[in-house]
């Protein structure tokens, strides 16, 4: 939230489930040093859809500010600029302050903590082992105190640690599920990372707790604005990647809160990133409801805002889960299928749309979706974009069925695989995404480097060859022999 005299009008400018976050300032800043002489150019977000004609004007702390043509000031994240954008603010940076990676690097100016609300919360690398399943501890999630000498500069984008946003996870991990009526938590509670200790070393983490604490203050707004639009009465569950919308029971949506935190761990542990955790309480949702009603009345509601006239509202009323922009919502399904089931499987599948710039194909999104349900459920339900227009049952154990498949020669080719459009995703389909995926994070560094290249613009043939150094076709017989012995 924002402070009174720095008051923040966000522009929330939407694709199809993607959202680049603009923010227009009603104090324009002065113009630093590193906007000095720069060009009218054009700006694009990761996914190419946004597209702006802007002057660099400066960066600070991971956001980028930009002079539209009508002189508005814009604060961007720099993870939400496209690559060459990103390559841009660097290089002009480095003109500007020549000396950044030296001892001598001049302090950067303290943004103020609404400009710091508006960045996001980075990817991350840090020694971490893969671990099968997420368990939290019971130490407190607080930021490490700072070592160096306080006066580090702007993330370095090519950072092996922190991957240029300048965070990295907490150094423990305590489940947070925090329901409303309970006494206020605190930010040591609810921070979700700490600064990098390579390019950031230095920094105070008293600052991202005031952060913090600042949205703590008024995150009950949100859900109050939720009541109102939506006219009924919701409890709030807040966890790390997002706040809880329900209308449920409250064991059933504290289950819900509690997978959600199990999946963050696990992931997190499992890449040592945050890459694959960007969903965040300041800014995502997920709604709980009982049945269609709640669903139908939330898309109603959405369907109002203009910037949402382009999505095709006859799917999202079918589904039993769904996601537009950050905001997720499903219903208890008439199949019997676990709430925490359906609320994992639409949650992940944001998340990896998120790291991939929006960019991924359904076999990524599906796949990644049904292997997070899997590593934290132990058990996979979801396998039909509307799972109560399918009477096909696979069972609770995939992996024994994909072999099954195998070794009657029904499995598609990768390179097919790669060509499947949602629209026509079949049960078969969810089978062999999962696989693949989860085969894929056996490497988790290749992973995200994989993401990366797609963020980037590559089909999936070019960018896993040029993250595994192996093209499609050798990774699937790798594949094909890891389901063997699996």
């Amino acid at each position: 939230m924002r402070q009174p005299g720095r008051l923040s009008l966000v522009l929330l400018v939407a694709a199809a489930a993607s959202l680049c976050a603009v923010v227009l300032h009603a104090d324009d800043a002065e113009p630093g040093s590193i906007g000095a002489g720069q060009p009218l150019r054009q700006w694009s977000d990761t996914t190419g859809r946004f597209q702006i004609d802007a002057k660099l004007v400066d960066y600070v702390d991971g956001t980028v500010k930009l002079r539209r043509f009508d002189g508005k000031l814009l604060s961007v994240s720099l993870s939400r600029l496209s690559k060459s954008d990103r390559e841009y603010v660097r290089a002009a940076l480095s003109k500007a302050k020549p000396d950044e990676d030296s001892d001598a690097t001049p302090s950067t100016p303290k943004p103020s903590a609404a400009e710091l609300l508006d960045a996001d919360i980075p990817s991350v690398k840090p020694t971490a082992k893969p671990v099968d399943d997420a368990t939290s501890t019971d130490s407190k999630s607080t930021p490490a105190k700072p070592s160096g000498s306080g006066h580090a500069g702007p993330p370095n984008p090519n950072c092996p640690v922190c991957r240029g946003i300048g965070l990295v996870p907490l150094e423990r991990f305590a489940a947070y599920a925090h329901i409303e009526g309970q006494p206020k938590p605190k930010a040591t509670e609810s921070v979700c990372g700490q600064y990098c200790p390579k390019c950031q070393d230095g920094k105070d983490p008293a600052a991202l707790l005031e952060i913090e604490t600042m949205r703590l203050a008024t995150a009950p707004e949100r859900h109050e604005e939720w009541e109102r639009r939506l006219q009924m009465k919701l409890t709030r569950i807040e966890t790390h990647s997002l706040v809880i919308h329900a209308e449920v029971t409250l064991p059933e949506a504290r289950r819900v809160a509690l997978a959600l935190e199990a999946l963050t761990h696990h992931l997190q542990q499992l890449t040592g990133d945050l890459a694959l955790t960007p969903r965040r309480p300041a800014t995502d949702d997920l709604f709980l409801f009982i049945g269609k009603p709640g669903h139908k009345r939330l898309l109603e509601v959405l369907k109002e805002e203009e910037r949402y006239s382009h999505i095709v509202w006859d799917l999202f009323e079918r589904l039993s889960g769904g996601t537009i922009d950050h905001i997720s919502f499903v219903h208890r399904s008439s199949t019997g299928t676990p709430l925490e089931n359906t609320a994992i499987h639409t949650s992940a599948y944001r998340q990896i749309q998120v790291a991939s710039g929006s960019k991924g194909r359904a076999w990524l999104y599906n796949g990644f979706a049904s292997y997070c349900e899997f590593a934290i459920l132990r058990q996979n339900l979801i396998h039909a974009i509307d799972p109560q227009s399918t009477t096909v049952r696979l069972g609770q154990n995939w992996d024994t069925v994909l072999r099954q498949l195998a070794r009657m020669g029904m499995l598609r080719s990768w390179e097919e695989m790669f060509k499947q459009d949602l629209a026509v995703f079949e049960p078969i389909h969810y089978l062999e995404a999962k696989s693949m995926v989860q085969f894929l994070l056996a490497e988790p560094d290749k992973f995200l480097d994989y993401l990366d290249r797609v963020a980037g613009g590559a089909d999936d043939a070019t960018a896993l060859e040029g993250a595994y150094g192996k093209t499609a076709k050798e990774l699937e017989a790798d594949w094909r022999r890891w389901l063997g012995v699996r």
